[in-house]
């Protein structure tokens, strides 16, 4: 395996990116590794789509400044921290990054989304795991704790 130099993480700014992205905090401490953070977006595909007017100058502009508040919390814990952001498919846009900048492993979060979320929805993680060049790292949702459960 090769020296693990470039991790990529990319985020829609949820908890599951938080939380990938303190996994990646950690590797890239270990390794000494530079971090890029992606974060692609694009107008949903949808019949109804067609019929909407969509306000891309303002889409685009919440996700630049997302992604810029993002990577700025976190330059604070890893310095080597770059961004990146994508218009397109997300899953295409991670795999493109991947290949543009020489990543080596890729740390993302999940959902957890199962039944007809996951069917209407899809899995960007699953098709970034799928078809990836380079080994990916997913963390999943934190568990819900049991209603009856005692306090450790």
């Amino acid at each position: 395996m090769n020296a693990i130099t470039h991790i990529l993480v990319p985020t829609d700014f949820s908890e599951a990116s938080d939380r990938a992205t303190t996994m990646a905090v950690e590797l890239a401490r270990t390794f000494a590794a530079q971090i890029t953070l992606v974060h692609a977006w694009s107008i949903p595909n949808t019949a109804y789509a067609e019929r909407l007017i969509w306000p891309i100058d303002g889409l685009e502009s919440a996700a630049r400044n997302a992604l810029e508040e993002a990577r700025v919390s976190l330059v604070k814990r890893h310095a080597a921290t770059d961004a990146v952001l994508r218009v397109g498919p997300e899953w295409r846009e991670i795999l493109e990054v991947i290949k543009e900048r020489g990543i080596d492993l890729v740390v993302m979060g999940t959902h957890g989304r199962r039944g007809l979320p996951r069917f209407f929805l899809g899995s960007v993680a699953e098709r970034v795991v799928r078809l990836s060049p380079v080994p990916v790292l997913t963390t999943g949702p934190l568990p819900a704790p049991e209603k009856n459960a005692e306090p450790l």
